[in-house]
């Protein structure tokens, strides 16, 4: 998966989902957030167990799919603290490391192996949930 995107505009979005991440579950990949690219729209999911919430943005750059979970506190304090800059994000399905980079440097990150375990929602017509935060 490979993207770029505006620290502040993924920050903003980030924000909204984290406060779903639950700190205190049985179930680890609950503190984590799922990143789904397709078709330069990044998806960012959070999920506990009351609520499923995702935000959509568009993506810049020669972006390419992909998917992983990624630890929410890391991946919220890294964008946080590139306000304003352009980040090319890169992340690798086989070995699930990452890196954003910037102007600033190079940070790198390790996401989850069980992205296929990464708990859903059902609404009530039993479809998959299309929630997106604004």
């Amino acid at each position: 998966m490979r993207f770029t995107v505006l620290a502040d505009a993924i920050s903003e979005r980030l924000n909204v989902v984290s406060k779903v991440a639950n700190q205190k579950t049985v179930l680890p990949i609950m503190n984590d957030l799922l990143f789904v690219l397709k078709d330069n729209q990044l998806t960012i999911t959070a999920i506990n167990s009351d609520i499923h919430i995702s935000t959509m943005l568009t993506v810049e750059g020669d972006a390419s799919e992909g998917r992983c979970v990624l630890p929410t506190k890391l991946i919220c304090d890294t964008f946080r603290q590139l306000k304003g800059e352009v980040c090319d994000v890169t992340y690798n399905e086989d070995n699930y490391a990452g890196e954003v980079r910037s102007s600033h440097g190079v940070y790198n990150f390790l996401g989850r192996e069980d992205v296929d375990d990464f708990p859903t929602f059902r609404s009530v017509d039993n479809t998959s949930p299309n929630y997106h935060a604004v």
